[in-house]
């Protein structure tokens, strides 16, 4: 929630739904806003309806759509876009 007492919105590209449960449980209900698109279309739709205030895309199911939505960054520079995917055992400590 921001100063203004407005939730924060954020749009979350998120074919699978083990992301869509990790993220319901990251930013719950009464602090922001959270919009789960399962396709471009739809992503593309959620920021031209409403204001957004970040864009999570969830990478770790690489396909046309992933690649594509990730390239919505440029056409929205003011939001920030963060790539989501899972921490593989080989890559920790």
């Amino acid at each position: 929630m921001n100063q203004d007492g407005v939730l924060t919105s954020i749009v979350v590209f998120a074919p699978r739904e083990k992301t869509r449960t990790m993220v319901r449980a990251a930013f719950p209900r009464r602090r922001c806003r959270v919009v789960f698109t399962r396709s471009l279309g739809d992503f593309n739709d959620a920021f031209r309806k409403e204001l957004v205030d970040a864009a999570v895309v969830d990478v770790a199911t690489a396909h046309d759509d992933t690649w594509n939505v990730a390239a919505l960054a440029r056409e929205y520079p003011s939001a920030p876009f963060f790539a989501l995917c899972a921490l593989r055992a080989s890559e920790g400590p």
